[in-house]
């Protein structure tokens, strides 16, 4: 199941105590930034109404001064949200070449941004190497808070190759860092990411313990999109849990919230909802159900040009049309799963690989099905490991089904490896 990580503004700005000590030109000036970033983390406004008023408020700015560069940050975070790519990255290099020397802080707000959208577009070593710098470069300015950021954006993209032994003391580190600095935003983001690691660990009710601290601060706050997401995360916990029925229901409520509640409007998060949701109901045999969600939530991934997620939703829709007997188009599907993962040096995980082998073996490629299938993978299997493994004894149980003596054989030997893992 893919985990959603926070989508905001709420990590790159500097909030609190510390964007007023780096002395704003204007007091009234730095007062609407602070109610526009708050009302873009809470969707209050939208992106597009926020940049309205940013430009605006732009024309009236020394272009040298702290305000301005602030608000071109709060600019760049309006276009990320509006997939104005291109725009957004452009915004931040120019601010970072400005503002590196005249105010470092600023500088490294927008270094760490990049790295942000680095590993949005799946360009994990990228995201990584500048994360290493810009935590290098905090610890020089002896900023809590961009420490803590950087810590957090290394740990992330361990955490989603379930990296748990580099991930964790990183996620801990940054929740530290942040409790440090008494910004409750960040504490309850980095929150978030230890508790999915706990999870990931075995260690279901001390992360849902988390989480639903979490929750509690942006029930408090009127957050819903902070709601959402620790909601999800939750689900990701049932879902570990192997409780299918309360993954299913949680997802739709996040689901029903997202699309009731004028506020909450977050395509990263309804794209990774509907192919968790899709997933659920793949493995529950509700096939018709689970290809609809997996074409919505291509069509976002496309639309954000999310290649990472992308390659999960063709890996599913690989699943899919195994279990629908269409086994040429599991084949093209895995292809373009392929392609797209070589081109962003995206590794594959056992699951996905043993996925990508019954698509050959399902065509009749058995060289190429036993050379895909991996050996000695892993060791004991965790929680979500094991609910994976058991969507590939599903998959096996079909092929199984439906093939002739020679290859039930093969299929069945799978199966056995699958169950030793799963004891």
């Amino acid at each position: 199941m893919t985990r959603a990580t926070d989508n905001r503004a709420g990590s790159d700005k500097l909030t609190g105590d510390e964007s007023g000590a780096l002395g704003g030109d204007s007091q009234e000036l730095q007062t609407k930034l602070r109610a526009l970033e708050r009302a873009l983390d809470l969707r209050q406004q939208s992106p597009t109404e926020v940049l309205a008023e940013v430009d605006l408020l732009l024309t009236g700015a020394e272009p040298t001064s702290q305000d301005a560069y602030e608000l071109r940050l709060l600019r760049a975070a309006c276009l990320r949200l509006l997939n104005r790519v291109a725009e957004c990255s452009e915004e931040l290099e120019l601010v970072l070449a400005e503002c590196e020397s005249a105010n470092p802080a600023l500088a490294l707000q927008a270094q760490l941004m990049l790295a942000r959208q680095a590993f949005q577009r799946g360009e994990l070593a990228v995201s990584v190497e500048m994360s290493r710098r810009c935590l290098a470069w905090a610890q020089e300015l002896g900023d809590l808070r961009l420490e803590g950021n950087a810590y957090y954006q290394l740990a992330v993209p361990n955490a989603m190759q379930d990296q748990l032994d580099e991930a964790m003391p990183l996620a801990q580190r940054a929740l530290e860092l942040h409790e440090q600095a008494r910004d409750e935003r960040l504490s309850a983001m980095s929150r978030s990411l230890v508790a999915m690691l706990l999870v990931k660990q075995g260690r279901n009710l001390e992360g849902i313990r988390l989480w639903r601290q979490s929750l509690q601060f942006y029930e408090n706050e009127g957050d819903d999109i902070g709601e959402v997401y620790e909601l999800h995360r939750i689900g990701f916990a049932t879902w570990c849990q192997g409780d299918l029925e309360q993954t299913r229901r949680t997802l739709e409520r996040v689901l029903a919230i997202h699309h009731s509640r004028p506020g909450v409007v977050d395509p990263p998060l309804l794209m990774v909802v509907k192919l968790n949701l899709g997933q659920v109901e793949l493995w529950d045999g509700r096939l018709t159900e689970a290809d609809v969600l997996f074409a919505e939530a291509e069509a976002i991934a496309l639309d954000l040009a999310d290649q990472a997620t992308l390659v999960n939703i063709l890996t599913m829709r690989s699943a899919l049309e195994l279990l629908s007997d269409r086994t040429v188009n599991a084949r093209t599907q895995s292809q373009r799963a392929h392609r797209i993962a070589r081109e962003i040096a995206l590794p594959f995980k056992p699951a996905d690989d043993m996925t990508f082998a019954l698509v050959e073996a399902a065509n009749g490629d058995w060289k190429a099905a036993i050379g895909r299938w991996p050996t000695g993978a892993f060791g004991k299997p965790d929680d979500e490991q094991r609910m994976n493994l058991s969507g590939i004894d599903l998959l096996l149980q079909h092929l199984e089904h439906r093939a002739g003596v020679a290859d039930q054989a093969r299929y069945a030997r799978w199966r056995e490896e699958i169950a030793v893992k799963l004891k």
